[in-house]
């Protein structure tokens, strides 16, 4: 059994916080403090850049900052007045540096600390110890190596205690590999980094820092929607989260959120348990419930009436989690009431989880002592309340459905009993269901369930139905989306099926989509447009574009939807942050579109909403292509579409620029001549570097233009192949149809395979 840390309780923990998750204003200025080492300027480049802000060093504004001090006194009032000018110039939409040694001196302290409460976030950056004293000792040869180890843990809870938000800077080594696995649409024409670009060196970790500084300003805070749809979490029973790191794609198959349970890791140390959170963050982007259990919900912790220090401890860590912004912290019902209310203030863009467990069985569901709880933490403003009873026998499982029945579900309601007996109440909750999977050591709490064995009772129930999606469009007998569908519904424990019907005109699935057992359909080329004859309801993403790849089907009927253009963004916004373009302003950049057809709006869209305003289109109908442009241009006056019909004399125009972005939109070309009539590749890749997107992949993955692009000398273009814009949109509409997110990594596999196994098929002929 882990035992609580080995720590002086009183120095560590009693010391008082800040409050963590305060909600600012967007723009206001981010302080980042850290011990000596930890790479506070590298992170705050990398945060100005992402937010396009200015950076600051205080140490540099400050006079003595190179020379002896007369005296520690002096010293003292210098630092403190050099930080309040930075801090009173400086209060909006700048990224300031503290300097180490300034958090030596206990004034300097306490204006930080103001400042988290009452202006802006101050975010403790952190590192790993032996990371630390690794750069350290070969940085500075007068390294006190004994002292700085011995004094590391007392200042690290020093700083934790002054700042709003922690964020833990891992290695960028750790899962880089495995991170760019994820993303092979990034195949690189040549070297695209100069090495002048931070970001670009450290990818992972300002793909880190990004997700914290989205959660700290509201702008993502990546939380379950609580929809129609079932929701489920994984409790991770590792006791280290290393060990769960080389499984994680399969874990995660059909789950929308993880549990990490303190109290089952190896290590309960606050910076062991910072360390795992960021390594489960740098692996999944599925958000994280934060708890602690006791002994008594079969949990590992003493219980706190006779071990006090429990309290205590749980206090502490969970306010560490908040401090990271976890997204769901579990606040337990084992601590005292005013201890919730403080958790509480503190939450800001994290959700709190009021927890209730009983694992004895000797609370009925329909006593006033469940009824209070529930009314109680609402009262509090818990964000959801999560209760756990154990089941004795089957009436248990019924009364705990009549008391989510007769709840008013104010905030969401988690409810389920325990034990072998109470597995069949889970099926009946619908909200962040517990399940657990075969490749966990062990189970969380007693009759625990896997997913897919829920899916099973859901079907064997009558309350998960089998319905039949299609592939509409001409032409479709080389499409890889019924093997990407089919293999999504097998790994989810779908009873759907997923056909193909081709047609000559859209009109001739009217009946196929007012049909009871209709799921949702793909709509391919050409029907996309001519489509939206038959429906009465469109989202505003497919208004705005005129054209539908996607339906959807509800009570009320189909609803068309694109998620060709969610696809585009998706995986030019992932190219612009690998190719250095997150410094440049977007509307600076130049974009040329090929094509004028759905697809072509889709990704006309899909840049527009990415910021990139000038874009210039070509098509071998121009008449079609000043159709989308007309058609476009109400989004918004800067969205500039300019309709080139000779791109050769286009380039002679004063003020032409080459492309940075060039978007493929056509279906494959047979030939060179093809486009050379109307988009000769010279002025194409005229640019150095670039970006190129390229939507056509059958019967071939890889189009006439990818080859050619490959064989200009001396550029550098990130290309981003059709096969992963196709997933990426199958992904969208996984989660559109089922409420789940896509098996990635299964379906990208069963791709890779079916093209080999074409490719194959090609040399044999």
């Amino acid at each position: 059994m882990p035992q609580l840390p080995p720590l002086q309780l009183g120095n560590f923990y009693s010391r008082p916080s800040s409050p963590s998750g305060q909600r600012y204003e967007k723009d206001a200025s981010i302080v980042l403090i850290g011990q000596k080492g930890v790479g506070k300027s590298v992170i705050g480049m990398m945060a100005a850049r992402a937010l396009h802000w200015d950076f600051i060093e205080t140490g540099y504004r400050l006079p003595s900052a190179h020379r002896p001090p007369v005296n520690d006194a002096n010293l003292a009032e210098e630092r403190l007045y050099a930080l309040s000018e930075v801090f009173r110039e400086n209060a909006r939409g700048k990224v300031i540096v503290c300097p180490a040694e300034f958090l030596g001196h206990i004034r300097v302290r306490r204006m930080i600390q103001d400042y988290g409460i009452t202006q802006g976030p101050v975010i403790h950056v952190s590192r790993r110890r032996d990371n630390v004293v690794d750069h350290l000792r070969k940085t500075y040869a007068a390294f006190d190596e004994e002292r700085f180890s011995a004094e590391w843990h007392y200042h690290e809870s020093e700083i934790r205690d002054i700042s709003t938000f922690v964020f833990m800077s891992l290695e960028d080594t750790i899962g880089g590999q495995e991170t760019m696995d994820r993303h092979p649409s990034l195949s690189l024409h040549s070297a695209v980094h100069d090495g002048s670009d931070v970001p670009a060196h450290l990818p992972y970790v300002n793909k880190d820092l990004i997700r914290l500084l989205k959660f700290i300003r509201g702008t993502y805070t990546n939380h379950v929607p609580n929809t129609s749809f079932r929701s489920y979490y994984l409790s991770l029973t590792f006791d280290h989260v290393a060990l769960a790191i080389p499984h994680i794609q399969d874990l995660s198959v059909g789950i929308d959120c993880w549990e990490l349970r303190g109290d089952l890791l190896r290590d309960m140390h606050p910076e062991s348990i910072l360390y795992q959170l960021a390594l489960l963050r740098r692996f999944s982007d599925l958000p994280i419930i934060f708890a602690l259990r006791t002994r008594s919900q079969a949990g590992t912790l003493p219980d706190p009436r006779r071990h006090p220090e429990t309290a205590a401890y749980t206090t502490d860590i969970l306010k560490l989690a908040l401090k990271m912004g976890i997204e769901y912290v579990d606040v337990n019902d084992i601590l005292p009431r005013a201890t919730k209310v403080m958790l509480l203030s503190m939450k800001g863009n994290s959700k709190i989880i009021a927890s209730w467990h009983d694992y004895t069985g000797q609370t009925s569901w329909l006593s006033a002592t469940t009824y209070n709880f529930y009314k109680e933490s609402v009262k509090l403003g818990a964000d959801v309340v999560m209760m756990v009873n154990s089941a004795k026998d089957n009436e248990d499982n019924l009364d705990v459905r009549k008391f989510s029945q007769q709840v008013q579900k104010d905030v969401p309601l988690v409810a389920f009993n325990v034990g072998a007996v109470g597995q069949f109440s889970r099926i009946w909750n619908i909200y962040l269901t517990p399940v657990s999977h075969a490749l966990l050591p062990k189970t969380s709490a007693p009759g625990q369930l896997s997913y897919l064995q829920i899916q099973q009772l859901l079907y064997l129930t009558g309350l998960l139905k089998a319905k039949t999606f299609y592939l509409f469009g001409n032409g479709l007998f080389n499409s890889l989306s019924p093997l990407i569908h089919s293999v999504a519904f097998r790994h989810l424990g779908l009873p759907h099926q997923y056909l193909v019907k081709e047609a000559e005109t859209a009109a001739a699935y009217g009946e196929a989509i007012t049909d009871e057992d209709f799921g949702g359909a793909s709509i391919r080329g050409p029907h996309k447009i001519a489509i939206l004859q038959l429906l009465n309801r469109l989202t505003p993403h497919a208004e705005a574009i005129g054209a539908v790849n996607t339906l959807i089907s509800t009570a009320a009927g189909p609803v068309g939807e694109n998620t060709d253009w969610r696809s585009i963004h998706t995986c030019v916004l992932r190219c612009l942050s690998h190719n250095g373009y997150d410094s440049i302003p977007r509307e600076g950049l130049s974009v040329l579109v090929i094509g004028a057809g759905g697809l072509a709006r889709a990704a006309t869209y899909a840049l527009f909403q990415l910021g990139l305003v000038r874009l210039q289109v070509i098509n071998r109908t121009p008449e079609r292509a000043y159709d989308m442009a007309d058609f476009l241009h109400r989004l918004d006056p800067q969205l500039r579409i300019e309709v080139i019909h000779d791109l050769s004399k286009s380039t002679k125009v004063p003020g032409w620029t080459p492309p940075d972005i060039v978007v493929s939109a056509i279906p494959q070309l047979k030939s060179m001549d093809d486009l050379e009539a109307f988009a000769p590749l010279s002025r194409i890749f005229e640019k150095r570097r670039g970006m190129f997107l390229d939507t056509a992949y059958a019967p071939n993955p890889t189009s006439l233009l990818t080859e050619t692009l490959k064989s200009v000398p001396n550029k550098e273009w990130m290309m981003i192949d059709a096969i992963e814009v196709l997933l990426e949109q199958a992904f969208e509409q996984i989660r559109l149809w089922t409420g789940r997110r896509a098996p990635k990594a299964a379906i990208r596999q069963a791709v890779a395979e079916e093209l080999k196994s074409r490719k194959a098929a090609d040399l044999d002929r």
